[in-house]
């Protein structure tokens, strides 16, 4: 990889890293930042509100940013989950951007953007009505099949963002077997903090634990609300 490519790579994780946005982070390995780890947080007020959503980053060999770098959704239940029309169960994410989806002209990536750009981008795939990405959905909205499919979409992405983007990763960091009775204390959710204040780690478990109690209250709410439209045990439609 070029000098140019590497200076450029290192400076936009370092200003992820030191930015304002709570809703994005990053970690990699030193000796190898052209693949790196993001963590994309679910935007409140969507069926992915505070979400943890991993994705695999890997920057193109010597010539970024002249080309884009690909992209690879990792909460995807091992592949069985598709959380977005946009964002595949293999972990293919389509945006014009990463030039793996046919957009409008100047939505094509150019050297100007960035990761955070990248970033951003996929989050805004999380949107308060994700149906309306699937093709096809403009030519039937008044189709009461169409309102009815869109509700399940929408009760399905809530279910699982609660169960694979928050629950499953924090059981698998506290080593707490699915399904298990297991109490935990405060200690197991002890994060250490660098001479910043900013999460140190390898990976996304202290920033998971500390977000999980900050967001515990939106947690619960929408298990009570979801909950209260199904009969227990009902399966998705």
């Amino acid at each position: 990889m070029s000098h140019q490519s590497i200076l450029r790579i290192t400076r936009e994780l370092s200003d992820l890293q030191k930015g304002n946005d709570l809703s994005l982070a990053v970690t990699y390995d030193d000796s190898d930042i052209r693949n790196i780890k993001a963590l994309v947080v679910g935007p409140p007020g969507t069926p992915y509100e505070f979400g943890f959503f991993e994705l695999s980053v890997k920057f193109p060999e010597g010539n970024y940013p002249a080309s884009p770098p690909k992209v690879t959704a990792l909460t995807t239940n091992s592949g069985r989950c598709r959380f977005a029309p946009n964002i595949y169960a293999s972990g293919k994410v389509c945006l014009s951007i990463l030039g793996t989806w046919q957009g409008e002209r100047g939505e094509e990536w150019s050297s100007a953007q960035g990761l955070e750009s990248v970033l951003i981008s996929i989050q805004s795939l999380m949107s308060s009505n994700p149906y309306e990405n699937e093709p096809g959905y403009e030519a039937a909205t008044d189709d009461p099949k169409t309102q009815r499919d869109m509700a399940d979409y929408i009760a399905k992405i809530k279910h699982e963002t609660i169960r694979l983007a928050v629950l499953q990763p924090l059981e698998e960091s506290l080593r707490i077997a699915a399904g298990s009775k297991t109490e935990t204390s405060e200690g197991d959710f002890a994060v250490e903090d660098n001479e910043e204040g900013r999460e140190s780690y390898q990976s996304f478990d202290d920033l998971r634990k500390r977000r999980f109690l900050w967001y515990f209250d939106s947690y619960m709410h929408t298990i009570d609300v979801e909950s209260g439209k199904v009969e227990k045990g009902q399966l998705f439609q």
